[in-house]
């Protein structure tokens, strides 16, 4: 091989490897940078920032299961809201898990954001009745809704207050939601949250 066509065939080869680096970053170890999307959530924002609807005799009220305080023994504290029956906020126990090395304050694992659905709360309702398989209508639907999408969101958008039943000890409590059909009653959905202290 004489020496020109050995340089057009290495001038050729470079070329190409240069091209395939631009092309082909990922071959070589060169990193594209990521794609930021911005996230997204169907239930982003909730539409009522006080309660519109209620079951009656129900009042919207925090109830602390346990105790996250030096002087108790429990492993943790759940703060659940009657507020579409969702957890606001749960604590450490300040013995165990501090937020500060001062051990002033209990670590905080979970909490409700502002404006945001609450961790473990009750979106929508969805109730059928036999035989006709009919789904009752909580709410009037707007136009381009439907009485399932409606009711796919109705407990958040309505930031329905549930009932608090008696609490039989202070690590547990239920909450109750009646379904109506017109002026009748047609279920009663019960939810409990309880903690192992």
């Amino acid at each position: 091989m004489d020496i020109k066509r050995f340089l057009t065939t290495m001038m050729l080869t470079g070329a190409i490897m240069l091209a395939a680096y631009y092309l082909f970053p990922q071959f070589f170890g060169k990193a594209q940078p990521p794609v930021v999307t911005p996230p997204t959530t169907t239930y982003a924002v909730v539409a009522a920032s006080q309660p519109i609807a209620r079951e009656q005799g129900a009042v919207a009220e925090l109830i602390t299961l346990g105790s996250s305080a030096k002087a108790s023994k429990d492993k943790v504290a759940v703060t659940v809201n009657t507020v579409t029956a969702a957890i606001e906020k749960v604590e450490l126990n300040i013995n165990d898990y501090a937020e500060t090395v001062a051990r002033a304050k209990p670590l905080t694992l979970l909490e409700a954001h502002p404006n945001m659905p609450k961790p473990f709360a009750t979106i929508g309702i969805h109730v059928s009745l036999m035989p006709s398989g009919r789904e009752i209508m909580l709410k009037e639907p707007g136009p381009n809704q439907t009485i399932r999408s409606v009711n796919s969101r109705i407990i958040l958008d309505t930031q329905y207050v549930w009932k608090k039943l008696p609490q039989p000890n202070p690590y547990e409590v239920s909450m109750l939601l009646t379904i109506n059909s017109g002026t009748t009653p047609v279920a009663a959905i019960t939810k409990t949250f309880k903690v192992d202290p």
